[in-house]
């Protein structure tokens, strides 16, 4: 009996274990895309490829946004691990560190800034819907968020936005429009559970254009982390791409 009592504990302690280490069931829904409150900050690391005008970027990624819009993106080399390229960005700055050419860049955070350094013109905020595959509610009823023949589509400044649903009731396919040319195109090819939510893995955007190309591979998210404040000043010994 006592033994019997033993391989009780033993079977139900392993129980117990394997449920702490099950990752939590994901709740799909029509309406998981609406997030009730502004995103927090959000940091990742992982892989990344730029090709934009003939030249090409590809290496490991750390990628951060605070909560107040300030974007950290950066390219390391493989296997060496050595910063090769750095964008920083607010609503306001745009800021290219171009560390192999010790060249950099700072100009005013505009459309034709994004499109001729990043080949693609996707806004900050546009940017943030992206990587966590959501709008937050009150974002959504400014921009007049709708749904039209299982479409969402919201009405920008500049265009409009349509997004397709995935099965998980996120994005699969986002569509920028301006006067019916489409802009770019993100493609949403794989998500990732975190504790019981769904988030972004493999993210593709294509600029319609010129077809510059920025894939984004996210691993190890951290949410609602601290972020070190931007500083827009070059590294030392950098001059600028006119001189």
């Amino acid at each position: 009996m006592k033994r019997l009592c033993q391989w009780f504990f033993i079977i139900a302690y392993n129980f117990y274990i394997v449920g702490c280490l099950t990752t939590p069931k994901v709740v799909i829904g029509p309406q998981n895309f609406l997030s009730p409150q502004l995103f927090p900050s959000y940091q990742s690391s992982g892989r990344i490829l730029l090709v934009n005008e003939g030249q090409k970027y590809t290496g490991e990624l750390g990628f951060s946004l605070s909560e107040n819009f300030e974007l950290r993106l950066q390219i390391f080399a493989p296997i060496i691990g050595s910063l090769l390229y750095e964008v920083r960005a607010n609503h306001e700055q745009f800021m290219i560190l171009d560390f192999e050419k010790q060249k950099y860049l700072l100009e005013e955070n505009i459309s034709s800034v994004r499109q001729q350094w990043l080949g693609t013109d996707v806004s900050l905020t546009e940017l943030s819907w992206i990587i966590w595959a959501r709008i937050p509610k009150i974002q959504f009823q400014q921009y007049q968020g709708r749904m039209v023949d299982n479409e969402i589509q919201l009405d920008l400044e500049d265009g409009v936005l349509l997004i397709t649903q995935a099965p998980n009731g996120l994005f699969q396919k986002i569509q920028k429009k301006i006067n019916g040319r489409t802009v770019y195109e993100v493609t949403i090819q794989k998500y990732q559970n975190i504790e019981g939510q769904l988030y972004p893995e493999k993210v593709q955007i294509i600029q319609q254009e010129n077809r510059s190309r920025l894939l984004l591979v996210m691993q190890d998210i951290v949410l609602d982390g601290q972020t070190a404040p931007l500083s827009f000043q070059p590294a030392q010994g950098m001059v600028t791409y006119e001189e």
